[in-house]
This record gives structure tokens, sequence and C-alpha cells, in this order.
């Protein structure tokens, strides 16, 4: 390990916990309009409540146990500091893995994965890298305007050749899908394979930035008319958290440093939006305390600004990729073959948005889980987990708290799209040239989107020759299974 890293351990001081609660105790807080609920912002008994869980109930201590359980490090590249969990395998053949977080989280969101990557009981094990965004948590203090996701990867890359990887893979939700893919296009020669996710509201979202898109729309067909209310959603009731964070970020940053009721008011409220599912208030609670006690609700701010007055989209992507798609309908295949090029000033405006990243052009060889693929692939998709299907293998191992999961497969060459490497919320995965009968399964919990199990084959070309094992995306609603766990297959990084 390079002698510029240095460990690391989380040690919040007392006084900075009795201080948290002081301020709690003694919270001024605003009266709220009757009935007005959540059109208006989270409601006053929804923030009562929790506020007083986090001061009474909430043990940061037992949180700050669990973080420090794992190995944890600093370094500086590029004038920022920057903090990170790298938790080794034991078991020979691990593959490494860096995961990003995104916006509104945290390395914390990815405590639950980290043992099924490092310890499976069974298929392959990683060795997995978890960086705090630059701004986020302990990457703080932010050192220098510029942060952008281009110079993120760029600092991903040099983290990953000072802890002397020579082969990896990467995974990524939300900006940290962003981020990914352009690791993926920057260092191909030493990226095995690259995973981001979406889901359909967030196809919506882009949508919105996309000049021309509604105008493409028929609000007489019914699918249309689903994709532009989403937009006309999004536009006038679901960004304005984005809005002042790309423009002012200084000026609410005072609030989020200064107010603990701020700081977790933006994020639960976040969290409720876009999660459909019961939420682990503990977990949550322990992001809003890294953003709190390390002061970095500003400094996120300021990388969401950078990003919004950026153009630097880095280099397409060449490497396997895999792609899913979370709780998918027709309004995603609709967007995707609708969707114009993004050139000029305002695509670079849609690249902040920590809810959306742009989709692939979706295969057309792709069928639903229970068919078969074109001529591309021999082998048939399996539409069950158990159902491995001939060369499909199924590892498994269990997690906690997983609620929900979705399951598809299907074929396809190889996705490359010049202007593509920002995609989806979390998950892993890698693809090769012919991406070939794979299924998913993921569950999404705690408002982020994680891989949870997944069969990998291998695909058959027309050609005879073989492919290793790859993940695809499909559009279609996949059928429903819980709580199993699983890492997927890599191509060998000799």
């Amino acid at each position: 390990m390079s002698a510029g890293i240095q460990p690391f351990r989380i040690e919040i001081p007392r006084a900075d916990l009795d201080y948290l609660h002081a301020r709690l105790t003694n919270a001024r807080w605003p009266d709220e309009l009757p009935g007005v609920g959540w059109t208006r912002g989270i409601p006053l008994g929804y923030l009562t409540e929790l506020a007083g869980y986090w001061r009474t109930q909430y043990d940061w201590r037992e949180w700050e146990a669990r973080l420090n359980a794992y190995p944890q490090f600093i370094t500086e590249i590029d004038g920022q500091r920057i903090h990170f969990l790298h938790v080794r395998s034991d078991q020979p053949g691990a593959k490494p893995l860096l995961i990003t977080h995104g916006f509104p989280s945290s390395v914390a969101e990815f405590l639950h994965l980290i043992e099924p990557l490092v310890n499976p009981a069974a298929g392959p094990a990683f060795h997995v890298i978890a960086p705090s965004l630059p701004g986020y948590a302990f990457s703080t203090p932010l050192g220098a305007t510029g942060w952008a996701m281009g110079r993120t990867a760029r600092a991903w890359v040099e983290l990953m050749h000072r802890l002397g990887y020579e082969r990896y893979g990467v995974h990524g939700g939300d900006i940290g899908g962003g981020v990914s893919g352009m690791v993926a296009g920057l260092d191909g020669e030493h990226v095995i394979g690259l995973h981001v996710v979406t889901d359909p509201l967030t196809a919506a979202n882009v949508a919105t930035f996309i000049p021309g898109m509604a105008d493409q729309l028929d609000k007489n067909d019914p699918v249309d008319k689903l994709i532009l209310d989403r937009m006309d959603a999004f536009t006038k009731d679901g960004s304005g958290y984005l809005a002042i964070q790309n423009s002012r970020p200084q000026t609410i940053g005072y609030g989020l440093v200064d107010s603990p009721l701020l700081q977790l008011a933006w994020i639960a409220e976040k969290v409720h939006d876009w999660t459909d599912l019961p939420v682990d208030r503990d977990q949550l609670l322990t992001t809003v305390s890294l953003y709190w006690f390390s002061g970095s609700g500003a400094t996120a701010a300021h990388t969401l600004y950078e990003q919004a007055h950026s153009s630097d989209w880095g280099a397409p992507p060449a490497v396997p990729q895999g792609f899913a798609v979370f709780g998918a309908d027709e309004t995603v295949r609709k967007l995707s073959a609708h969707r114009p090029a993004r050139t000029g000033p305002s695509s670079r405006a849609a690249s902040t948005s920590p809810r959306w990243r742009p989709r692939p052009s979706w295969p057309r060889t792709c069928r639903r889980s229970s068919g078969r693929c074109s001529d591309r692939c021999a082998q048939p998709a399996s539409s069950q987990l158990g159902d491995t299907g001939g060369q499909h293998q199924l590892e498994r191992a269990r997690v906690e708290r997983s609620t929900r999961s979705n399951t598809w497969a299907g074929c396809s060459p190889r996705h490359r799209s010049a202007r593509d490497p920002h995609m989806g919320r979390s998950a892993l995965a890698a693809a090769n040239h012919c991406v070939g009968v794979a299924a998913f399964q993921v569950t999404r919990t705690h408002g982020s989107f994680h891989l949870l199990a997944s069969t990998s084959a291998r695909c058959t070309p027309s050609s005879a020759s073989t492919r290793a094992a790859s993940i695809s995306s499909l559009p279609d609603p996949p059928p429903r299974y819980a709580d199993h766990a699983t890492s997927t297959k890599f191509p060998s990084s000799s």
C-alpha cells in the first residue's frame, strides 16, 4: 500500500454528540398549515418524531463501531483528502471492486453489502473499495473548486493505482453511477467491467433536461402521457432541491452546517420521496449524522454546483457494461427510442441531477424473462432464480433487511454509446462482447438500490465462440423474489 495512505478511524468527540442533542432539544419549529401533508415539504409531525428518535434512541456509537469494524483510510489526491473503506477478501481469486455512493448518501449504505461480497457463502469474492465522494463525510474539507464527476473519476483511477490494483470492476449509484462510468472511460485498460442501474422515474427526470424530448411525445398515447406527466411532476414539484444547490450552494450551506434539523429534513425528505419501501431509520440517521458531524452538507452542495457548470463528460467507456432497470415499464423503452443526442449547455445542466443518469438504447434482441434471446445467444433465459437452466449458476447469500427484489433476463450485443457513461443507481456487474443470458435479483432499500443476487451464464454467439459470463438489462417488469444476495462474476483479470 502506498506510503501516502494512512489508517483512519471515526471517533466523534462526546462534546459533539452532546451539542447535537442540545440543538435538537432546543430546536425552533415552524407552524404547519392544516391538510398540506407532503405537498409542501416534509410534514411537521413526521420530522418531529424522527428528530426525537435521533436525539433519544438512535445510538451513534453503535453505528460508529459498525463503520470502524471495516478498515478505513485517508489519502490526498489532487489536493483533496479522500476517505475510503478498503476491505480485502481472504478468498483466492477475489476481484477488486470499486463502489461509489451518490446523493444524499454515504458509505454507510454499503455496510450490509460488504460481507456478502468479501466473504460470500458461494461464488466469487471481491476486495471492496468504497470511497466517500469529495466533499462528503470524511472526504472533507473540500479543498478547491472543480470537483465535478470527471475530476472525481480521475481521483478514483489514481486511488486504485495507489492500492496496486491492475484490474478492477466499478459499481456506482446515482452520482456514483456517473463517476463509475467515467472511471471506465478513463481507465479502460484496467477496468474489467462497469454496471449501473436506473428506474422509470429517473428516466422521466432526465427527459426534462433533453431539448425537444417533450415535443416528440404524443399526449394521446397512454405511455407517452405517463412520461409527460412524470416530466411535468419533476419540473414543477421534484427538482427544487437540485435548483438551489446548482445555483446557491453557499447560501443553503449555512443552514445545512448550522442546523441539524435542516440537515435531517434535507435528506429525510428525499429518502421518503425516492423510496417506496419502509426505511431503516438507524441507517438513514447514520448517513445524516455523517453529514452533520463532518459539516459536509454545504460541500456536497458545492459538488452539485460544479457538475451543473461542468462540460467534462469524459471518454465513453469501451469496457464490458451491464445495465439494470428497477420497476421497469414501457416508458423507459419509449424514452430510449426517442432520445436525441445530448449536446450543448442544456445537456450539461442535466448531468448534475443526483436522481437520474441517461440510459442506453434498449436492445431490440431482448425478450421477457420467460422467452428466448435472438440468434446472438443460443441459451434460453431463465425466468426463475431457482431454474438455473444448464449453464446458469446461482450463488446465494442471505443479507438482512432485504425487502423486495426483481429478476429478469435477456441478451444483446455489448452496448457502447458515446455519451452514456453516467447512469443509474447502485449495483455491481460485468458484461462481455456478447451480453449473454443473465438474471438479476435486486432489492431497493433505504433510499438506494442494491444488487442482491444474480444468475450469470456464458453467452454462445452464432459464431460458436464462447464469451465470458455477463449481465444485461431489460426493460420488462420482472417477477419478484426476496431475501437473497450474491455477487456477479467478472471476466478474468489475467
